[in-house]
């Protein structure tokens, strides 16, 4: 391997294009170049590099070979490896090579790029530099075996370092600027810890340089810590109830923590003094007539993690005097009979009932009397093989004394599991169809990936497409995915297809254009022939559809019938549908004409069944079918922000979907998507058209909107192109102003972000102390982002998809073509949304049963 050495400038460089212009070529000692195998290459650059746009004079008979590594937006990491076709290359005189890139290299932002650039001949230079760190000795005996971890983060690179005390240790990486940040040092329990404090916030790596960094540590602080179990044993008999525990300073009553535990749960309770008595002291449960005290447990605490547990050495069950009480009648009213048994509480003030009782028609007495009063009758939704039941008792507030029956009605909802899906709560991205795609996908365990299907990726009405390329890619890149994971993991390619494109707007033109129809039936039989044609032993649904994005959200926007004319004339449904299916044979995609039914009708609804009808003809039971419904389709979308109900928002968006007839028959839709808006909420693109959600209020609201919308439809609910960037917290490097780095609120919500926990002062202050514009719905008209997070109590601390089989949902796609998922290439959190699916995955929420 022979260094080289080059001047690198730019010419003819403007906001979208500009060429590196690396002059002066020669070795580092100044004699000439001269090449055996190929010269290497690796630089920063705001755009990517193709293969076309490398030229070099004198001129090179060469190959070109270009990896672009995403690091940010507009920031890529490249290596270029230029290989000689004949066997030796020595020009007697310096190279230039010219290189394009879309992207803007002038100014003094230029500079980063030019110092970026390593050069050889004939083997890789190492194209990293080293990180001296220094580090400290250990603060205290107790974190000896508790190794300090520092961040270094550029971008899409992040490198947790682990660290030896009093060492001093060499950390290599690639070239580049990081951001520096480390967690305290803590012992399990969190009882002994220290911060770890770099020297930078940020440090330069030089490629084949080094710096130093001194890692040293602040006040060791210590505490005691509990891990409380509620025990097992307590199951028979107060399995149905939550425990109410208060941690007690024993000298001085004061409640020092609170929490309430489910039988056979171990809740963690962290930063109690580090000495001192405490007492954990459970509350008295007054549960079908009888009476259990908890006797207080006494512990003294230290920096050693103590283990609680509550059991029945520590219950005095007592029997109440049921003098005068009565029995109450409980009528249940099934639509499918089920061989199990459902959760009934009837509670007031001073006492609990709870039963388990039959899913049978009939009407039966509750097993325990009631003592005379009011109650309030508590039922919860439940999953029984894969098959949601909702329950509802009537009256929910009654007065045991009357002795009318209550009555409890029980229907059948939604199936969850959908052909082609996991049995298990999946997740699943966007795909760029970008080199680095397969390790994101692969590393997350994603269980399927999205791509819009045809050229222009909305329908591509205007044309005869003869090659569906996106669909293609992304059947191979799925199954690539899956040989990668290996284990038998099964990814789902997941097409999104227009054959009526609303989103451009002007929605009657567009649905009354039978030259449009007929060329984006024609590609839509072309995508489903590539999916059908993909089925195999191994994949017998190969794929899955989503389609026409907006176009129920612009109908019902506008309040478009369902049946007969629109404005007078009629939706051309029949002869476009006929040319493209005559075109389809011609070009070998269908071994036969389809004969259209004669129940597809020249209207709205008779679109949609020609659609429905079209998939299941063309591709039989090998692809899954979805439809999609927006927020905004009631009008607008501004309603999250406020209080009124949003149960009425869905069941008014649901309603337009099954008047236009999407799961009619035998055609009918498997599953319905739901979008909000595809954008990072902290982005100008998002804020700016009113999308920013917080925690404590719009999110709760929107995947209320979906529970309910599934209950409508009573069909398995998608949220799709959902934005899975984060909050950046006090470690994060924010950029000022920080549109570009894609930061948001919506993956912070799903998959929990402890970093942020319960207090929004741990946001980031720059995005917390940020104003969202003038124009933005109130209650956050020109306010800081925090206030999103103070509207009420939250806490990041766990994900919140623990529920979302009960409201409907089976899958969740995230990301869009300008929206974090989990690859690389948008912003810079998709590596961590990534890590969060692959720690799901190791434990997924069955759908069959919820758990």
């Amino acid at each position: 391997m022979t260094k080289l050495v080059a001047q690198v400038s730019a010419e003819g460089a403007s906001e979208w294009w500009s060429t590196f212009v690396v002059s002066g070529i020669k070795n580092a000692d100044g004699s000439s170049l001269v090449a055996q195998q190929y010269l290497f290459l690796n630089f920063k650059s705001p755009a990517e590099v193709t293969q076309g746009s490398v030229n070099a004079d004198p001129w090179l008979d060469a190959a070109v070979d270009v990896v672009n590594a995403p690091i940010a937006e507009k920031l890529y990491d490249v290596t270029l490896k230029i290989f000689l076709k004949a066997p030796r290359y020595a020009p007697g005189r310096a190279v230039t090579l010219h290189i394009g890139v879309g992207g803007d290299l002038r100014g003094e932002a230029a500079q980063q790029y030019f110092d970026s650039f390593v050069l050889s001949t004939d083997e890789e230079p190492d194209v990293g530099g080293t990180v001296k760190a220094d580090v400290a000795a250990c603060p205290d005996p107790a974190l000896a075996d508790v190794s300090p971890v520092v961040r270094f983060q550029y971008g899409t690179i992040v490198e947790d370092v682990s660290l030896t005390y009093g060492a001093v240790q060499d950390v290599t990486l690639p070239a580049g600027t990081y951001a520096v940040s480390a967690a305290p040092v803590a012992t399990g329990g969190g009882t002994v810890s220290a911060p770890v404090v770099p020297s930078a916030a940020s440090i330069t790596v030089t490629a084949g340089q080094s710096v130093s960094l001194r890692v040293t540590f602040g006040r060791v602080v210590k505490h005691g810590a509990l891990d409380v179990t509620v025990s097992q044993d307590l199951f028979d008999e107060l399995g149905t109830e939550t425990l109410a525990v208060d941690i007690v300073e024993t000298a001085t009553g004061a409640v020092l923590a609170s929490f309430d535990s489910a039988v056979g749960h171990t809740t963690p309770v962290s930063g109690l003094p580090a000495q001192g008595s405490v007492e954990v002291r459970t509350r008295t449960i007054r549960l079908n007539n009888y009476e259990y005290t908890f006797e207080p447990l006494g512990f003294t605490l230290g920096t050693a993690l103590i283990g609680v547990k509550i059991d029945w050495s520590s219950v005095e069950r007592r029997k109440l005097d049921t003098t005068g009480y009565i029995s109450q009648p409980v009528a249940v009213e099934t639509d499918t009979p089920l061989p199990n048994t459902f959760l009934l509480r009837l509670a007031r003030a001073d006492a609990d009932y709870a039963a388990r009782l039959s899913l049978q028609n009939g009407t039966t007495a509750f097993p325990s009397l009631l003592e005379p009063g009011s109650y309030t009758a508590q039922v919860s939704d439940f999953i029984d093989n894969g098959v949601i039941y909702t329950v509802e008792a009537q009256p929910a507030e009654f007065d045991a004394s009357a002795g009318t029956p209550l009555s409890v009605r029980i229907k059948r909802s939604a199936n969850l599991v959908v052909p082609g899906f996991p049995g298990f709560l999946s997740f699943g991205a966007c795909a760029q169809l970008t080199p680095t795609n397969q390790d994101d996908f692969a590393a997350a365990r994603a269980s399927a990936i999205f791509k819009y299907a045809g050229n222009d990726g909305a329908g591509d009405d205007n044309t005869y497409l003869d090659r569906d390329y996106a669909t293609e890619r992304t059947i191979q890149l799925a199954r690539g995915i899956e040989a990668q994971v290996g284990g038998g993991h099964r990814v789902l390619p997941i097409m999104i297809s227009y054959t009526c494109n609303l989103s451009l707007g002007d929605t009657k033109s567009i649905l009354k254009s039978a030259e449009r129809h007929k060329y984006a039936y024609a590609n839509y039989i072309l995508t489903l022939s590539l999916l059908r044609d993909a089925a195999d032993a191994d994949h017998p649904v190969a794929g899955a559809v989503i389609v026409n994005p907006d176009f129920l959200g612009a109908c019902q926007q506008e309040n478009l019938p369902v049946t007969g004319p629109i404005d007078g004339g009629t939706v051309p449904v029949r002869a476009p549908l006929q040319e493209a299916i005559a075109e389809s044979v011609r070009r070998g995609r269908l071994p036969a004409a389809l004969v259209i039914p004669d129940d597809i009708t020249e209207d709205l609804r008779g679109y949609v069944r020609s659609v429905n009808w079209l998939t299941r003809a063309v591709a039989g039971g090998k692809v899954s079918l979805g439809w999609q419904s927006n927020l905004w389709g009631v009008g607008g979308s501004t309603w999250v922000y406020g209080d009124a109900d949003v149960k009425a928002y869905a069941e008014s968006t649901g309603e337009y979907a099954l008047k236009a007839g999407v799961f009619d028959g035998d055609y009918g839709a498997d599953f319905h998507a739901v979008d909000r808006y595809e954008a990072d909420d902290l982005t100008l693109r998002s804020y700016w058209n009113s999308y920013c959600y917080g925690a404590p209020h719009e999110w709760p609201r929107f995947f209320d909107f979906v529970k309910w919308l599934s209950r409508r439809l009573k069909k398995p609910v998608m949220p799709w192109q959902y934005p899975a960037s984060r909050l950046p917290d006090a470690s994060d490097a924010v950029a000022d102003p920080f549109d570009s780095q894609n930061w948001g609120t919506g993956g912070s919500y799903l998959f929990g972000q402890p970093e942020i926990g319960a207090d929004a002062d741990n946001i980031n202050a720059t995005v917390r102390n940020f104003r969202l514009p003038a124009h933005f719905p109130a209650p956050y008209t020109n306010e800081p982002v925090g206030k999103l997070f103070t509207r009420g109590p939250f806490d990041l601390g766990q994900p919140a998809y623990g529920d979302f089989p009960l409201r409907g949902i089976f899958s969740v796609q995230l990301g869009g073509g300008a929206t974090t998922g989990i690859v690389r290439d948008i912003g810079r959190t998709g590596p961590w949304t990534g890590a969060k699916i692959a720690a799901y995955m190791d434990g997924p929420i069955s759908l069959r049963t919820g758990n």
